[in-house]
C-alpha cells in the first residue's frame, strides 16, 4: 500500500512538473508576426519576455517604463522625460541588444527587424543599426548607429500596429553604446513598442 501511494505522489508531481514546463513554454511563445523559429525576439509585457533579444530598460539617453495601450501591456519611451536636461527637444532613445549568438558579429547580416507598437501622436521614428558599413563613422566604432532610410510614421490612429525594416548589413556587435539598434524620435513624443523580433532572410 506505501509503494502504490509513493508510486501515486510521484505521478502527482511528474504531471505537475510537466504542467509547469509547457506553461514556461507557453510563455515564451513568439509574437504572431514571427515566421522563422530562430529568430531573437522580445515580448514587452511587464515583465518582458526575451529569447534572444532585450530592451535596455535605463540608460543615459533615456529611460523607459511598463505602460497599458489599447488594453495591451507594453513598455514606453516619454520623449519629455529624456535623459538631457538641458535641451529638453533632444531624441531620446530605445537601446536593443541581440544576445543570440547566431545573430552576432555578422553571422547574420540579412534581417528583417519587426516591431509592434503603439500608433499614438504624429511623428516619425527612425532606426540606428550596427552595421558593416565603415563609411558610417559616428562613433569611434566603424559602421554603428547607421541610420536606416525607412522611417515609422506616426499616425495617431490610436491602434496597434507592426512594422519591418529590411537590413543588409547587419553587424550586430554590440557597437551601438553596447546595444545592436536603437529606436530615435523627437523629443516630447511618446513612442511605445509591445515587442520587437529579428529574423533572418535568405
Amino acid at each position: 500500500m506505501k509503494r502504490l501511494i509513493l508510486l501515486g505522489l510521484a505521478a502527482v508531481f511528474s504531471t505537475v512538473a510537466a504542467a509547469g514546463v509547457f506553461a514556461q513554454e507557453a510563455a515564451k511563445k513568439a509574437p504572431s508576426y514571427v515566421k522563422d523559429p530562430d529568430a531573437a525576439w522580445v515580448i514587452l509585457s511587464k515583465k518582458p519576455v526575451k529569447t534572444g533579444l532585450e530592451l535596455l530598460e535605463k540608460g543615459a539617453e533615456g529611460d523607459n517604463a511598463p505602460a497599458t495601450k489599447g488594453g495591451k501591456e507594453a513598455w514606453a519611451a516619454l520623449g519629455k522625460n529624456n535623459a538631457v536636461p538641458d535641451n529638453p527637444d533632444a531624441s531620446p532613445f530605445m537601446y536593443f541588444k541581440i544576445t543570440k549568438k547566431a545573430f552576432k558579429k555578422g553571422a547574420a547580416p540579412r534581417v528583417k527587424l519587426t516591431v509592434e507598437y503603439f500608433d499614438e501622436g504624429e511623428a516619425e521614428v527612425g532606426l540606428e543599426y550596427d552595421s558593416s558599413d565603415d563609411a558610417v563613422a559616428k562613433c569611434p566604432i566603424p559602421g554603428a548607429f547607421k541610420d536606416h532610410e525607412e522611417k515609422i510614421i506616426l499616425e495617431d490612429s490610436g491602434k496597434w500596429k507592426t512594422f519591418s525594416f529590411e537590413i543588409e548589413d547587419g553587424k550586430f556587435d554590440n557597437g551601438c553604446n553596447g546595444c545592436d539598434f536603437r529606436f530615435n524620435f523627437a523629443g516630447g513624443v511618446t513612442f511605445t513598442i509591445g515587442s520587437v523580433a529579428v529574423e533572418k532572410m535568405k
